[in-house]
């Protein structure tokens, strides 16, 4: 789940307005599958960019994907 955001960083910048924190969960990281917070950390461990794929349980049909610096 996104749990907070660091203000000011690219993440804020185009997941706040998704109202994100708290209601979309992060399912993959670069296209694989990230079903716990240690492999969402191993997987964005040292990179500077990553295309994360997200998902809103009150929109089930409708994943998105955010590609963060």
């Amino acid at each position: 789940v996104v749990a907070e955001l660091e203000p000011g960083s690219p993440a804020e910048e185009k997941l706040k307005p998704l109202d994100a924190v708290g209601r979309w969960l992060v399912t993959a990281v670069d296209g694989r599958p990230v079903p716990t917070p240690a492999a969402f950390a191993a997987a964005t461990a040292g990179k500077d960019g990553v295309r994360l794929t997200l998902f809103d349980p009150a929109r089930p049909d409708q994943p998105l994907e955010v590609t963060l610096p």
